[in-house]
């Protein structure tokens, strides 16, 4: 549809209508009674108000924050893991576009090549056994290449995810076998299964990346990370500096709004520690990915890595 509207002067804000219809159409049944209560973008809405946003912008969408009141962004441990992660660079040989050698390709919009490198190195720094992942995709697609081509298929993997089509297209038949696929919602799924994430395991989400009203987000943050054990690693994805959203993904028509609930649990927080935030390296310290991992500022990346119950070493 998207093609033969672009063909139309005015098209992509024709597009937009239409999809703004389309989807309206689709959800009524369910969002009928939040929209009749308070229109979209009102004052009560969960849903920002684009000229609010437009007016706003500069404050919103700042370049030259370096520093974030009541959280500890660890930068000297940060920096560290920097260094640390330098001796893996060489390392890691995948390929940039498809290859049936391969499952995972770094020129994806998804997770690319930032994302992609610090994933590897938390594995090979922090010997990972477990890693539990809440979403899945081109994410999954490099965990199990990276099994089996660094790891020597030790590394346990089990995902969960209500619509694993992506995940599907990328595994093999061994590696359904292999590996454990609960095709559910994160809210569904005993609180058991997190219990077997050990010191240095991994917890990685990324889901539907809205806290609302019985969302996986809300599930995420209120029941299973307070039951985790001490010393496990937790990801979050499309986690931008500085704990805000890309301008153009608001005029998207995206009111994502998990960073700031990850915000808010890092204030002042003495139990979750940050290890790891991609975009405030990429963004703060670019000279040393430039230096040492030049690579990785090809895509920043929007993973940010926090480990429970630990310091700074």
């Amino acid at each position: 549809m998207r093609a033969f509207i672009r063909k139309i002067p005015g098209s992509e804000r024709l597009y937009r209508f239409v999809r703004l219809i389309v989807n309206l159409v689709r959800s009524y049944p369910y969002s009928a009674p939040f929209l009749s209560f308070f229109p979209p973008g009102h004052f009560y809405s969960p849903i920002p108000n684009m000229n609010e946003v437009i007016t706003r912008q500069k404050n919103i969408f700042r370049e030259d924050v370096r520093e974030i009141p009541g959280v500890d962004l660890n930068k000297d441990g940060q920096l560290s893991l920097v260094n640390e992660f330098t001796r893996y660079y060489q390392d890691l040989n995948l390929p940039d576009e498809p290859d049936e050698a391969f499952r995972y390709y770094y020129n994806n919009i998804y997770f690319s090549y930032h994302d992609a490198f610090i994933l590897y190195a938390f594995l090979r720094h922090f010997k990972t056994k477990r890693i539990l992942e809440v979403g899945s995709g081109h994410s999954s697609a490099l965990m199990m290449d990276l099994n089996e081509r660094y790891l020597d298929h030790d590394l346990q993997l089990t995902f969960i995810d209500p619509h694993p089509e992506n995940l599907h297209a990328f595994m093999r038949q061994d590696d359904r076998e292999r590996y454990r696929l609960i095709p559910s919602a994160v809210q569904a799924v005993s609180l058991e299964h997190f219990d077997m994430l050990e010191g240095n395991d991994i917890l990685f989400v990324d889901s539907s990346h809205v806290g609302k009203i019985g969302s996986d987000v809300l599930h995420i943050l209120f029941e299973i990370l307070p039951r985790l054990r001490s010393g496990v690693i937790i990801h979050f994805h499309d986690v931008h500096w500085p704990f805000e959203y890309p301008k153009w993904w608001i005029e998207d028509g995206r009111a994502w709004n998990e960073a700031y609930f990850l915000r808010a649990l890092l204030m002042y927080n003495q139990v979750m520690r940050i290890r790891y935030f991609n975009a405030y390296i990429a963004e703060v310290h670019s000279h040393l990915l430039s230096n040492h991992m030049p690579r990785c500022l090809k895509h920043p990346g929007s993973s940010i890595w926090i480990q429970k119950d630990v310091g700074y070493t």
